[in-house]
């Protein structure tokens, strides 16, 4: 443990705006006041007033929280919450931030983030520090952010960190499995005969186009523009455009040889002798199929304008994945984040890989109120292990032992603590 007389130099200012949002949402999530002084616009005074006020020595418990090596992260809670301020039970808030200059040997730690996190005593990974909290001046006087400190601080990331190495490799595999599915042909033109979609496609031979015509009878094909592809005639998917959702189409109802000579105009530049000329048929999406016997005429005239404008006047009939290409790049955004931020877990890196690293719950929550009386005592157990989890708490079971009714019972006594629930779902 430090002596009291060593100083912890923090920085609020850099991120002033963004600290004061988050406690803003913070206090808007508890539905009444945190601190003392009632006002949303200088909560990041009252709530540094209340934890860090300079000239009064804390203890506090720091972690390292780093998962990128070139990137010194720290997790900084306080041991005990002052009485002045109104948090539920087993609730503090600590800072998360990284040292500026990063290189010197007496840094700054910079705040980024105000995170709530489970009240409780110092975990394996945390060393507690009696300090006194210096706002301001200059911070190379008994700086407790010596590198001996820094050094001692588990880096509890290291298996998060390598596993997350590994989650990227994965999802770029998987990326090019998605690419890989990919396939279109160029299309010279478009028109809309009979309630139906007719496009001019081209393909280097007549045996290429026939190894196409899978393509036409897959449920996700979709009219592109010619960026879709990297070459303009030969289809190449652009990665850049994996986001272009395309305009669908109907099902597939034929394909007929055309002349290519017909087309010499819209030819012009096309890298292939002999190429091969089709016409293919598509009816309309079911959506337009359905709305369209109650227009009046006038009304469906312009309505299949308005269909036809939507296409490119040249492109590509492709296969659309925006689907697959939207859950990776949120499980590309989701690692991101945590790298970032770890969440709304400061310390899920700690145990994300590693189960056993999570704090065991000790059970001491009573709960005097049941939403739900009939609930047995096996459940009653699980609920009361879900209140008491500083980490995490997995419920899982067979079909109808009433994991559903836990999750429902265990949500209503966290509200009646004050505490908030995110609602989350698998992608």
């Amino acid at each position: 443990m430090s002596k009291a007389t060593e100083n912890l130099y923090i920085d609020f200012q850099r991120n002033r705006e963004r600290l004061q949002e988050q406690l803003a949402q913070i206090v808007r999530r508890y539905g009444k006041p945190v601190f003392p002084e009632d006002n949303s616009n200088a909560l990041l005074g009252s709530y540094v007033r209340a934890f860090f006020l300079p000239g009064e020595p804390r203890k506090f418990f720091i972690s390292n929280t780093s998962l990128k090596p070139e990137y010194l992260d720290l997790t900084v809670r306080p041991a005990q919450n002052p009485s002045q301020v109104q948090l539920p039970n087993g609730v503090t808030l600590g800072i998360r931030g990284h040292l500026f200059p990063t290189d010197h040997v007496a840094p700054q730690l910079v705040v980024d983030r105000i995170v709530e996190v489970v009240a409780m005593p110092p975990r394996p990974f945390e060393a507690t520090i009696d300090v006194n909290c210096n706002l301001s001046g200059d911070h190379t006087e008994k700086n407790i952010l010596a590198p001996e400190l820094i050094a001692k601080l588990p880096e509890i990331a290291l298996q998060t960190r390598e596993n997350l190495h590994h989650w990227r490799d994965y999802l770029d595999w998987k990326r090019e499995i998605i690419e890989r599915e990919l396939g279109g042909i160029r299309y010279l033109d478009a028109s809309l005969e009979n309630e139906q979609l007719k496009f001019h496609v081209i393909a280097k031979n007549e045996q290429e186009f026939r190894e196409m015509e899978s393509l036409f009878r897959e449920d996700s094909l979709s009219v592109f523009p010619l960026r879709y592809s990297q070459n303009e005639w030969e289809f190449r998917y652009a990665r850049d455009n994996r986001f272009f959702s395309g305009v669908m189409l109907g099902d597939f109802r034929d394909a007929q040889p055309a002349n290519a000579a017909a087309f010499k105009k819209l030819l012009r530049g096309c890298p292939w002798e002999s190429p091969f000329v089709a016409l293919v048929r598509f009816d309309l999406p079911a959506d337009d199929r359905d709305q369209l016997p109650a227009m009046k005429p006038a009304e469906r005239t312009m309505y299949l304008e308005q269909r036809m404008a939507q296409l490119p006047e040249n492109g590509f009939l492709a296969n659309s994945l925006i689907g697959d290409f939207t859950v990776l790049y949120r499980q590309q955004q989701a690692l991101d984040m945590l790298e970032r931020q770890s969440g709304f877990a400061p310390f899920i890196s700690a145990w994300l890989f590693d189960i056993d690293k999570a704090t065991p719950p000790q059970l001491s929550t009573p709960i005097d109120d049941w939403l739900m009386p009939n609930i047995n005592a096996g459940q009653k157990r699980a609920v009361q292990k879900m209140l008491d989890a500083p980490d995490v708490a997995l419920v899982q079971g067979p079909p109808g032992t009433g994991k559903t009714t836990v999750i429902g019972e265990a949500i209503y006594q966290l509200a009646r603590q004050g505490k908030t629930v995110l609602l989350a779902s698998q992608a």
